[in-house]
């Protein structure tokens, strides 16, 4: 059986369980998006901080801050680019802003049409999560590239990145995908040994706009990473 093959259509639902299974990975960029949501900043105060920095940005955006929201979410539109941002009242006081920033490089830059392509494969949970980290690093080189003073913002990140590295016990998967996001943002000083060929899938991913060149880097990628990994 082969690692990544495709199977019948998927149902509506497929997609959702990919999602939920992909977050279970709990790989270092999604531990620290959820230590963005503990806090007591005030959202909205985070927003007006943002927007004096990157008014652009920010006023192509519609917020809904709310005390019933839990996290972050997108709402993104039928043709697959963003249309609304969610945020909890209360966020970090400094990854707070940085998870918002994040969001709205989301919302320019994503489109959420390639998980409908990647559900159709077995084993799509893992390539997801692949995919969730490589569209992640995607969009804030984007952003950085488009608005310089983005970069440092980010790097805000690093020290929280690395310190949840370090104590997180994850899978082999896990463990190997968050060895190249902290490398590929700079995070870490270490060489990336996972092998060339993930390392030239990634920055395939990182430079083509072409969907079809995208799955295959990704599952690519999968494929070494579960390989190494078994």
């Amino acid at each position: 059986m082969k690692l990544f093959e495709i199977l019948s259509p998927p149902d509506p639902s497929d997609a959702e369980d990919v999602i939920r299974t992909s977050f279970q990975d709990n790989v270092v960029s999604d531990l620290v998006a959820k230590s963005s949501l503990e806090g007591d900043a005030d959202a909205h105060q985070i927003i007006k901080d943002i927007k004096k920095q990157f008014p652009s940005i920010v006023n192509t955006a519609r917020f809904t801050v709310s005390d019933t929201v839990d996290r972050i979410r997108i709402k993104f539109n039928q043709d697959g680019t963003g249309a609304e941002i969610s945020v909890p009242s209360k966020l970090h006081p400094e990854l707070g802003e940085i998870l918002i920033l994040h969001e709205l490089a989301h919302l320019l830059y994503t489109k959420d049409l390639l998980c409908q392509k990647i559900v159709q494969y077995r084993n799509a949970p893992q390539a997801f999560t692949i995919l969730r980290v490589l569209e992640d690093i995607a969009i804030e080189r984007k952003l950085e590239a488009e608005f310089p003073k983005a970069v440092e913002i980010f790097k805000r990140r690093s020290p929280h990145a690395r310190a949840a590295y370090d104590k997180n016990k994850p899978s082999k998967f896990s463990g190997a995908l968050d060895q190249l996001f902290l490398f590929l943002r700079g995070y870490t000083t270490r060489p990336y040994l996972g092998g060339t060929a993930v390392l030239s899938a990634a920055e395939t991913y990182l430079s083509s706009s072409d969907e079809d060149e995208n799955v295959d880097a990704v599952l690519t990628i999968a494929e070494q990473l579960m390989d190494f990994a078994s």
